[in-house]
């Protein structure tokens, strides 16, 4: 975390100086180029897109050691998909399924995450599919040892869930 705040308050401090010394990257108004803000725009989407691909990826719960999560990065829409696996039973299991995006406080956040409890016969096959909502919200903290924790989820199971990534 110190590290992050000492990287932003350099960035900040860097384009404060680049702007007071040669007008950096702007026209007379003083405006911000356009070759300068569509550079700047890209090479933003660039760490994005880098983080997901960092963080997509298998992971098991290791405090229930009950839970998974596969996150994939969606590349089109600058985001993760986050599927977690909850195992009540050997025919009754829990899914979410939500699109995280990464803030300034390396939390992958989320607003559209869907919960469905899933019942299935002797062999697999789905007997039963309920949706319990459709809006979650919360988020999921990313540590710098690749661990996923799972501290703003709705449901209070799953609060306690601290994902790391599995070998493939």
């Amino acid at each position: 975390m110190k590290k992050t705040l000492y990287l932003l308050l350099t960035i900040v401090m860097a384009f404060a100086l680049c702007g007071v010394f040669a007008g950096c990257g702007s026209d007379e108004s003083g405006e911000p180029a356009e070759e300068t803000t569509a550079a700047a725009a890209e090479e933003e989407h660039a760490d994005a897109t880098n983080i997901y691909e960092a963080i997509a990826g298998d992971y098991q719960d290791k405090v229930s050691e009950r839970a998974s999560l596969m996150a994939s990065a969606d590349l089109e829409s600058d985001c993760l998909t986050i599927i977690v696996y909850w195992s009540n039973s050997a025919t009754e299991s829990v899914e979410w399924t939500m699109h995280a995006t990464m803030n300034g406080d390396n939390q992958l956040e989320y607003t559209d995450c869907v919960k469905k409890t899933i019942v299935t016969d002797e062999d697999g096959n789905p007997v039963s599919s309920d949706t319990e909502y459709k809006d979650g919200k919360g988020y999921f903290e990313y540590a710098d040892g690749g661990e996923l924790k799972w501290i703003g989820a709705q449901d209070e199971e799953c609060q306690s869930c601290i994902f790391v990534q599995t070998q493939e």
